[in-house]
């Protein structure tokens, strides 16, 4: 049995194996994609080659939630093109973000699935705004995907009369021709640009398009609360795969120090815990707040029970059934800046309510941290207090 303080991290790329050489964009969206995946799978971050061809597995085993922690921007100057996007994302059951230039005012609207995001235009004289174009459009890869996938089945491409080729090939290119393949046909290309450094739009327009992911460590309860977020991507590790009795992953049942349990001593972060009768570590905690003991006692009785279903043969996913909810967990959440801010409001700022303290023990230094990289985003916003009785 062990114990971990909760934590998080804003990944950065790129990633120590990629240390010695420069990373191209497409190949910074498939390590993106596969510090999530790999998530799931309690696995390294592998060479680049090895990267790649995870990536191409997830697509052709169709496991595309992992592809939605890479994002796409592009601009585009063409209004026929513009009206086309538009129009599919009101049908198609997945959306592209798509920021369309007005020049007096914008205005939200929601219509589905679609939400097509009209913000103020702020210019700034030292940052002239990209934008004379028609549109900004920015989509997951999976929203990519499935946009093409899907297409082709509704009622546009007549309605419009449009070939969407140079578009389908600017994408593919994107993902060095991994996520699409290079179409046989391409019409001459339109004004279509990728848009790989977002300091380069408006803060408005990073409001909408910029997505940044963060590692959570904490227990089930914690996650549990997080997914509940609706708009944004998700890869949590799973207790299906992961077998805590083998030696890689420590050989005993990881848990998570909980901010409501009085523990004076930091008993639960000893590296050796023996609670046997008599040891030197039971004496200690025999003396310690009753409170404590009847929890450590239960992560014990959970413990002993998960080993032994696992040595009576049950699978791993079978033997998780036992496991409570302060078992440790990894979790990537990925969110558009708009999305992050409705997080903060709700679990680091208490807009509907007090959130529960240990959601707050995260999200609120990491509020904090978010304030300094996106202040223009989230400098108003006030972190509430942590309260534990």
């Amino acid at each position: 049995m062990k114990f971990e303080v909760p934590s998080y991290k804003i990944l950065e790329l790129p990633v120590d194996n990629d240390t010695a050489t420069e990373l191209s964009s497409a190949e910074l969206l498939i390590r993106q994609v596969e510090q999530a995946a790999r998530t799931c799978y309690k696995s390294k971050t592998g060479e680049m080659a090895t990267a790649k061809t995870m990536f191409k597995n997830l697509i052709n085993k169709k496991h595309y939630a992992m592809l939605e922690f890479g994002n796409l921007i592009f601009r585009i100057e063409d209004k026929d093109l513009t009206d086309c996007l538009l129009a599919a994302n009101g049908i198609l059951p997945r959306c592209l973000y798509t920021d369309v230039r007005n020049e007096k005012f914008y205005e939200d609207r929601h219509e589905g699935n679609l939400k097509l995001t009209y913000t103020p235009l702020t210019v700034d004289p030292k940052k002239p705004p990209i934008t004379n174009a028609a549109c900004i459009v920015s989509g997951n890869l999976r929203e990519w995907l499935e946009f093409f996938e899907n297409f082709e089945n509704t009622k546009i491409p007549n309605q419009y009369n449009i070939d969407l080729s140079d578009l389908k090939d600017a994408v593919g290119a994107a993902t060095d021709y991994l996520l699409l393949d290079k179409p046989n046909h391409i019409r001459p290309r339109r004004k279509i640009t990728q848009i790989t450094d977002v300091t380069l739009l408006t803060d408005a327009e990073r409001f909408i398009h910029e997505r940044f992911t963060v590692r959570f460590i904490a227990d089930r309860a914690f996650t549990h609360e997080l997914v509940r977020m609706r708009r944004c991507s998700f890869a949590q590790e799973s207790q299906r795969y992961v077998n805590y009795f083998i030696e890689k992953n420590g050989g005993n049942v990881p848990f998570i120090k909980p901010l409501f349990i009085k523990d004076p001593e930091n008993l639960m972060l000893y590296d050796e815990i023996d609670m046997a009768e008599g040891s030197e570590f039971r004496k200690l905690l025999d003396k310690q707040d009753k409170s404590l003991r009847v929890f450590m006692k239960a992560c014990v009785d959970a413990e002993t029970a998960y080993m032994t279903l696992l040595y009576y043969g049950f699978k791993p996913e079978e033997a998780r059934t036992v496991l409570p909810n302060n078992t440790r967990t990894e979790i990537c959440c990925c969110a558009n800046l708009e999305e992050w801010r409705h997080i903060f409001e709700l679990r680091a700022c208490d807009k509907t309510g007090p959130a529960h303290p240990q959601m707050k023990e995260l999200m609120v230094p990491l509020l904090k941290e978010a304030k300094e990289k996106w202040k223009f985003a989230f400098g108003d916003l006030i972190p509430a207090e942590i309260e534990v009785k």
